[in-house]
């Protein structure tokens, strides 16, 4: 989710030349980007719409850079920190992961990356009849509120702990000096020994 202009897809394609790449990029400046990197490249497939529980509309907040855009309001600490501003919103498609593949699109190792601005845990809930096709999950958590009511990185790694897959490592770590560390990347991988139920 997020696939923004095409940084990690194309990174993903450099680095992985037989992988098949598929991104959501609900706004519409992004997508034109990405459309133009891959053009003509039958590996990479861009959907125009957001991951979300439910089938529909949603609204997109949207920043002076586009990589801040969120469905979620930015928030004080957004604002604060990173001069984030809004300039406008408008409502785009979205759907469960399952709305736009299917599990012969994850045949092989599959990774799920989720760069969307505080709506991970709704990304992930989207994603729940698709995430045991995936061997890795890598996705950005808060850990103070970035957005207005944007669920932290606590509340995402029990969600995918519960959903048997482990917290495997923590990059990119950015951090305040008003508030200390802010946000980082987290790579989960699925664990090959079921959990007990408590």
């Amino acid at each position: 989710g997020g696939g923004n202009k095409g940084q990690f897809a194309l990174f993903s394609r450099v680095q992985f030349p037989s992988c098949k790449v598929v991104s959501f990029e609900p706004l519409d400046d992004p997508a034109k980007i990405y459309t133009s990197v891959f053009q003509g490249d039958r590996s990479v497939r861009l959907v125009r719409a957001a991951i979300a529980n439910q089938q529909g509309m949603l609204t997109m907040h949207i920043t002076e850079h586009n990589d801040s855009s969120s469905p979620l309001k930015v928030g004080d600490a957004q604002h604060e920190i990173f001069g984030t501003k809004e300039v406008g919103a408008y409502d785009v498609a979205c759907g469960p992961l399952s709305d736009f593949i299917t599990e012969s699109d994850l045949e092989g190792r599959s990774l799920l990356k989720i760069d969307v601005q505080g709506f991970e845990l709704e990304v992930l809930r989207g994603s729940v009849t698709l995430l045991s096709k995936f061997d890795a999950i890598y996705c950005e958590l808060s850990f103070i509120e970035l957005y207005a009511g944007q669920p932290l990185a606590a509340q995402i790694i029990a969600f995918l702990s519960d959903r048997n897959f482990r917290l495997a490592g923590i990059y990119n770590i950015s951090s305040s000096s008003s508030v200390g560390q802010v946000q980082a990347d987290a790579l989960f991988l699925k664990s090959t020994i079921r959990q007990e139920q408590a």
